[in-house]
């Protein structure tokens, strides 16, 4: 693992203070305010998002044109694997909440 520099810090601290917010917030509302258990699941999801963005803080600071091209690989502070698996959950629990705010 490279050394992370004072700015990668700072997006890192950022993106979990994001995370510390949105599930503080709504789990609050789940359990005190009857939410749905949709919205909980859509917000676990994009909090399991912006967790994998806090494990890859190279990619704020990566031009964008590098950051599309075929040979870039994601830069994480775990293994690749676990990323992925990280943010893919994200993914689909974020749809799932989306599919079913849908159907009701």
């Amino acid at each position: 693992m490279e050394r992370v520099s004072s700015k990668e810090k700072m997006a890192i601290t950022a993106c979990l203070v994001v995370v510390i917010l949105m599930l503080s917030t709504r789990v609050y509302s789940f359990a005190f305010e009857q939410a749905s258990l949709s919205d909980l699941l859509g917000t676990i999801g994009a909090s399991l998002i912006f967790l994998g963005l806090a494990l890859t803080p190279k990619l704020f600071f990566t031009p964008v044109k590098q950051v599309f091209s075929k040979s870039y690989i994601v830069p994480a502070l775990i293994s690749q694997r676990l990323h992925q698996v990280l943010v893919l959950s994200g993914c689909f629990l974020s749809v799932a909440s989306l599919f079913s705010r849908m159907l009701h």
